[in-house]
């Protein structure tokens, strides 16, 4: 409204907008603002520009995939003080951020060396997006045992990242291309009966929520309608696993709700599998972001890192205060906030727990 009716230049805020959809959410007559914003976003870059730390960032998958086949030299680079200095100076990417490691093995590349077992009750197509693909491919390799466990069969389609920077910092245009891409992948395998599941609450979001208007047709509402949260989509067999505490379980569980899972299943999923496997759980919430905002609290200066931690801060002293012993969230960029944040480990659910049996 005020790009339309006062001018691009008076709304220069936009770029304060960091795509949580929290306002989405609870807009009584479903106005979808985060995607009004991005609009207005699109026009300040073709007025303005792209900042650099912006351009990089788009640039995830790329970067990550390069990362991955100099794992052991990518991360020792980013745990040296000169190494992070030149890329704040470089790239915008804040010195004081604390990035994720790199697997020296992809995902994919580790579930095509083990195989695939058949499935009795369904087949997934599981979305690995950036971060179980290329940073913790651990954490996707329990996701599928535990669907194989259920009786699924699984497989990991070609498909590329999901996308959120393009959306989050105005390139509508590469968004577009972008699912346009992955949804081609996905519909065919919609239609074979599989459905899409991620352990990544903004990958479901993206398919579910931002596809369907980027790419507006049956065949985004079609493959939207089959995403789910990895948590949401296992609670059918829940009962039927075996499953046990991995750590001590005396104290209580902290848990945060991410930004696009409130939109999705407000992490109710995740906690209850927890509970299954005999934790106490309680939300720890100010009722809004975290603060880092995807990849926006990566970047350095104000708009970015400081602004990140000075929003988290109500955050941080609820779970200093809380008495939690154990804090886990869903989401990747959640953790590295959280952990930045309070000094503590943060843990993802699915690391919380074993089967019955299992050391």
């Amino acid at each position: 409204w005020t790009a339309n009716v006062h001018g691009l230049e008076e709304a220069a805020f936009a770029n304060l907008c960091v795509s949580c959809g929290l306002c989405h959410e609870i807009c009584p007559v479903d106005i979808d603002i985060p995607f009004m914003i991005a609009k207005v976003k699109e026009q300040d870059v073709e007025a303005h520009g792209q900042p650099t730390a912006e351009r990089f960032f788009m640039a995830s998958e790329a970067f990550a995939k390069v990362a991955c086949l100099v794992a052991p030299l990518a991360n020792g680079l980013f745990r040296r003080a000169p190494a992070r200095i030149l890329m704040e100076w470089t790239l915008g990417v804040d010195r004081r951020r604390t990035l994720p490691p790199f697997a020296r093995r992809t995902l994919r590349s580790r579930v095509n060396a083990r195989g695939t077992k058949a499935g009795r009750v369904g087949k997934v197509a599981f979305f690995p997006d950036l971060y179980a693909e290329y940073n913790n491919p651990d954490l996707g390799l329990k996701a599928i045992d535990i669907l194989e466990r259920l009786g699924y069969s699984v497989l990991i389609p070609d498909v590329r990242w999901s996308g959120m920077p393009y959306v989050s910092y105005g390139q509508l245009g590469k968004a577009s291309a972008l699912a346009a891409f992955n949804l081609r992948v996905l519909g065919p395998l919609v239609d074979e009966g599989y459905d899409i599941v991620s352990t990544e609450p903004t990958a479901v979001y993206m398919l579910r929520k931002v596809y369907p208007k980027l790419r507006e047709g049956e065949l985004a509402k079609k493959v939207g309608a089959h995403a789910y949260g990895f948590f949401e989509f296992i609670e059918r067999g829940l009962a039927n696993l075996p499953l046990r505490p991995s750590r001590d379980v005396a104290g209580v569980v902290g848990f945060h709700i991410p930004c696009h899972d409130r939109a999705l299943t407000s992490g109710a999923p995740a906690m209850r599998f927890l509970e299954r496997a005999s934790y106490r759980v309680r939300t720890v919430e100010t009722g809004t972001c975290c603060g880092i905002a995807g990849t926006f609290g990566m970047k350095s200066g104000w708009l970015g890192y400081d602004l990140s931690m000075a929003v988290g801060e109500k955050l941080f002293e609820q779970f200093r205060q809380s008495g939690c012993d154990l804090i886990a969230t869903e989401s990747s960029v959640c953790t590295l906030q959280l952990r930045d944040g309070l000094g503590r480990a943060i843990l993802h659910p699915l690391d919380m727990v074993r089967f019955e049996g299992a050391g």
